[in-house]
């Protein structure tokens, strides 16, 4: 518990930064939102009215403490083009990237032991060396190309899936499963083959210490051996690289949204950037960046449970 409140204390300065930054980056960005809301005909006294309105008149320095005040209440302000709190669609859309980033882990992880374990088993042989060969081509596929590959066999062909649309979880389970498996099976492809030959590569030389000889030596079998003595030791590059993975694919599905018509944080973020809305802008970089910092204290912490 002491370590988590010392690695909480360190991410004062990087939430420092990492508002500070998302702030500054709308600020820097050409043109005037105000004359972006009324239009180019508006007259000067209307653009000073919103502009007092949005508190765009006020100091940036005071504009930033304002924000983060808001923020940390969990006010986010209000989209400059739908009026909409920002926080309410942030509400509705970060579920949708969670429920895909952590499926998408999910499946990978659960794939990646087990072909990971045998191949480290039966390194150099037929089976490790169809693995290792088979990682390579998948990960050589962009995910975007992964994505089209699903749809046009199983979606189009097969038609076993649909390949647009979204059900929310909480309206139907089952409908929720059918729209979001082809994509969580485009994303996690790519991620099973880089984590089963990563964690294939600890394994294999775990197999070499001299506690694994000792257990085979016990007469144990080599299920227990590689699952229960062997995988733990040999997880923390698989952890480290699935926690910042996981942080990635929260924040980074805006091809597989577009793709399979998914209404995600990537979409409206990519949405607000044409349309000028900076309020949506910022909301959404200040949550997927304050949700990948808090996924890398828990990956950090996970190491006390892995090796105490």
């Amino acid at each position: 518990m002491r370590q988590f409140g010392v690695r909480l204390l360190q991410l004062i300065p990087v939430l420092f930064i990492v508002t500070l930054a998302t702030f500054l980056l709308t600020e820097l960005l050409p043109g005037d939102p105000v004359v972006d809301i009324l239009g180019p005909e508006a007259r000067p006294e209307q653009i000073a009215h919103v502009r007092h309105e949005l508190d765009l008149d006020a100091p940036i320095v005071t504009r930033y403490v304002h924000w983060v005040g808001d923020a940390v209440q969990g006010d986010l302000g209000k989209s400059l083009i739908t009026q909409r709190s920002v926080s309410d669609t942030l509400k509705t859309r970060l579920p949708v990237n969670l429920e895909l980033g952590f499926l998408a882990q999910l499946v990978a992880v659960l794939v990646a032991i087990p072909l990971a374990a045998w191949s480290a088993y039966r390194a150099g042989r037929f089976f490790d060396r169809a693995v290792t060969t088979s990682s390579f081509g998948i990960v050589a596929i962009p995910p975007f190309l992964s994505a089209l590959i699903l749809v046009a066999i199983v979606a189009l062909k097969l038609e076993w899936l649909p390949n647009t649309g979204w059900t929310k979880l909480t309206e139907s389970i089952s409908g929720n499963l059918r729209y979001i498996a082809l994509p969580v099976i485009t994303l996690a492809l790519g991620e099973m083959a880089i984590y089963s030959q990563l964690l294939r590569s600890d394994m294999a030389a775990t197999l070499q210490e001299d506690f694994i000889y000792a257990a085979r030596a016990r007469g144990l079998p080599n299920r227990h051996v590689l699952m229960r003595e062997a995988l733990r030791p040999s997880s923390f590059s698989l952890v480290t690289l699935a926690g910042v993975n996981l942080g990635r694919l929260i924040g980074g599905t805006v091809i597989v949204e577009k793709i399979f018509g998914i209404p995600g944080l990537g979409t409206a973020i990519t949405q607000a950037i044409p349309s000028k809305d900076y309020t949506v802008l910022q909301g959404g970089v200040l949550v997927l960046a304050v949700t990948y910092l808090l996924i890398n204290l828990l990956v950090d912490v996970s190491y006390t449970f892995l090796d105490p």
